[in-house]
């Protein structure tokens, strides 16, 4: 949890020590018990989670992994019941001026009480790469409570607003970004032979290529928890990305990577993802499920290089987490050849900065190396002229 959110915070170029919100009053929907009914169609803003507490124990919800939540600080309480002739309901949070830059996280969760022994947790996401949320749930059947549960991720204190809509039967334009029960979809033939996932710079990095001329309106990147004891019908795949077919240009065939920030990683625990790639016209084409085993490396971070102040710079943000260890780093360019090498000796523990001088360098595409043994961090990074 908190090494998502530092990621999250140094690849925003800010700082931890962000300053919180003042905080508010309690809310009324601060316990289950209060929730704040919504209807469909309707829409409630002026929305404020700064004087939200902590669930009481008896209605906490479930965090990791029977959750896509990884901790519960500051949440409110929403509630709807389904409706005759829906079957789809969409649930809608836009956040603004949040206190830091990982948002808010989010459940739908069938229960007729607060009792968390009775909830069925039926949507779960956080915010991806947009101010944003979207929650989804198909039911048919009428008259069912639902919660609605928001909380701040690690304590993030935002407004906002949150809507929800419901729909009957769907058109093939309605599939666009919904998504289903993992187990009820199956993969669908071929249309990304060539997908790839690797392990790098302790983050899942997923690769493929499809052709240009497809009428491809998104990409989804999932990820399928393994959940021991749950039912089918409560289990869901956590939409960890949003990748636009429209960033990449030329003819052919076009190939998009992904790195998952989103996920919690455990030293040798498999996770599993597919890519769910949703055409104009809405159908949904689920890719084979790959598999990762995380190898951590947990005594070293770098962070790939930045721009520095003066032309030619670069900076490295690091961290050093065992006393006197040895930190090589290298620069290659595209050739392969070795440009640049230092070696750190006997480094203490460290949170720190390193320059990169480039300007006696030609522009082109470097890569940026930090290594101890075996284990190393590794980026590219482009300097220009």
């Amino acid at each position: 949890m908190l090494r998502y959110l530092s990621a999250v915070l140094l690849l925003a170029g800010l700082h931890p020590d962000l300053h919180a919100q003042p905080m508010g009053p309690a809310p009324g929907n601060d316990r289950c018990a209060n929730a704040t009914t919504i209807v469909p169609g309707q829409v409630l803003g002026g929305q404020d989670n700064s004087g939200a507490t902590k669930s009481m124990e008896f209605e906490t919800p479930a965090t990791l992994p029977i959750t896509c939540v990884q901790s519960v600080e500051n949440d409110l309480w929403y509630s709807f019941t389904t409706i005759p002739g829906a079957e789809y309901y969409e649930v809608v949070i836009a956040m603004q001026g949040c206190n830091t830059p990982a948002g808010l996280q989010a459940l739908i969760i069938q229960s007729s009480d607060c009792n968390p022994a009775r909830f069925h947790y039926k949507a779960c996401a956080n915010k991806i790469n947009t101010d944003t949320i979207k929650l989804f749930l198909h039911c048919s059947d009428p008259n069912l409570r639902h919660l609605i549960w928001v909380d701040g991720y690690d304590g993030t204190i935002c407004e906002f607003e949150i809507s929800l809509s419901a729909k009957g039967p769907l058109s093939p334009a309605d599939y666009r970004f919904l998504r289903y029960d993992y187990s009820m979809e199956a993969a669908h033939g071929d249309h990304l032979p060539d997908i790839s996932i690797r392990f790098e710079n302790n983050v899942a990095v997923l690769r493929w290529n499809a052709p240009t001329h497809d009428p491809v309106a998104v990409y989804l990147v999932e990820q399928i928890p393994h959940i021991d004891g749950m039912a089918e019908e409560d289990q869901y795949a956590q939409v960890v990305g949003i990748v636009d077919p429209n960033a990449m240009v030329g003819s052919g065939e076009a190939y998009y990577e992904f790195q998952d920030f989103i996920s919690n990683y455990i030293d040798g625990k498999p996770l599993k993802y597919r890519i769910v790639q949703v055409l104009q016209e809405g159908q949904r084409e689920v890719s084979e499920t790959l598999t990762i085993t995380p190898q951590l490396i947990s005594t070293f971070y770098a962070a790939a290089p930045k721009p520095g102040p003066t032309a030619g710079t670069f900076i490295v943000h690091y961290l050093n987490h065992k006393k006197g260890q040895d930190l090589r780093l290298q620069v290659i360019n595209d050739q392969g050849i070795v440009v640049k090498e230092h070696l750190l000796s006997n480094e203490p523990e460290r949170d720190g900065d390193i320059t990169l001088q480039m300007a006696t360098f030609p522009p082109g595409n470097y890569t940026f190396i930090m290594s101890a043994g075996r284990e190393k961090f590794k980026h590219a990074f482009h300097h220009h002229e």
